[in-house]
């Protein structure tokens, strides 16, 4: 039989020895057991691959939930969005119309008034106001 060195701490020494002990075998038997019995405890290539795929595929099966919610807050996101527009159009559209009713006897008022709005960028357009509001 062939012999081994390893150089150990004083601490590994002794936790190979408490161990030894535990289990009432010498410590020269424990370390044999342990380094013969070491390859059992290195997976195979075939069940690392399993245990890779399962970790894939969980993460994968995370990500789509991610992805769902992710794609409803969006979907959430440009309703609100358009709402706003909407109500954006409207309010700019009646305060239009309210101008334009305030100076009606003074249309050129009521035009700075309307320019002035216009460089808000409210989306403002005043060719269907009287249409849209009644």
């Amino acid at each position: 039989m062939g012999q081994i060195s390893i150089n150990l701490t004083d601490n590994d020494k002794l936790a190979l020895k408490k161990e030894a002990k535990k289990q009432k075998k010498s410590l020269s038997e424990f370390c044999r057991e342990r380094i013969l019995n070491s390859h059992k405890q290195i997976p195979s290539e075939k069940s690392t691959e399993f245990i890779h795929s399962a970790d894939i595929d969980k993460k994968l099966t995370t990500l789509n939930k991610n992805l769902i919610v992710l794609f409803n807050e969006i979907k959430a996101l440009q309703q609100n969005q358009l709402e706003m527009r909407k109500q954006i159009y409207y309010n700019s559209s009646y305060l239009y119309f309210l101008t334009h009713e305030l100076f009606a006897d003074n249309p050129e008022i009521a035009h700075k008034i309307d320019e002035k709005i216009k460089n808000l960028n409210f989306n403002y357009d005043n060719s269907s106001t009287d249409k849209n509001i009644k």
